[in-house]
């Protein structure tokens, strides 16, 4: 049994991931809006989309500059495509959770072996924790999903010292940024300055 997994490691990739995509992403339009920071993060695109003001993002028609402005662009971006719909409002936290299973699976084989960085994703994938904040509307996971890209292109920058990983480590703080302000400046900095 195990030589024939072996042998279909591809496959059995391929299947993991058709898997984990679905459970991220089949129910994120089957309930209603939850709590009341996700009714805040969805009426702020779908008033963007309405006023077709991009740059100033207003709640309840009044400017609102709490948080910054890539989780409203993005459910704005899905809003246009698909409608004024619950799941709109949680396609960036879905896309991220699952994005951080792909990271635990390339940090695992990276510093292990493929089985390893299989066993990672799995084992993330069916955390209850990442899949709860992945399913709904909040800054959180898109914010972790920053955090975990910066960490994980430091690491292959340092074993590789090839510079697209560096440049990626920067995008990723750069889009934290945008996410959810200083904190994804201030988490990978500190943690790679006790690393060093």
């Amino acid at each position: 049994m195990l030589s024939a997994l072996r042998h279909h490691r591809r496959l059995v990739l391929v299947f993991f991931l058709l898997a984990a995509a679905f459970l991220y992403f089949a129910h994120i339009g089957s309930y209603h809006l939850i709590e009341l920071d996700e009714g805040r993060y969805h009426r702020i695109p779908m008033e963007m989309v309405l006023s077709g003001d991009y740059v100033t993002p207003h709640f309840d028609y009044m400017p609102y500059f709490e948080k910054p402005i890539f989780q409203y662009w993005v459910t704005a971006l899905a809003m246009k495509l698909f409608g004024f719909k619950e799941f709109t409002g949680r396609v960036l936290p879905a896309l991220t959770g699952f994005g951080n299973v792909i990271l635990a699976y390339v940090l695992g084989r990276t510093m292990f072996n493929g089985r390893t960085g299989l066993m990672a994703a799995v084992i993330l994938a069916t955390s209850a924790l990442q899949l709860i904040v992945a399913s709904i509307g909040v800054l959180d996971m898109a914010l972790t999903f920053f955090v975990d890209a910066c960490l994980v292109a430091f690491y292959l920058f340092e074993r590789t010292e090839e510079k697209k990983y560096l440049l990626l480590f920067y995008a990723s703080m750069g889009l934290g940024m945008l996410t959810k302000g200083l904190i994804a400046i201030a988490f990978p900095v500190g943690i790679l300055f006790w690393y060093a």
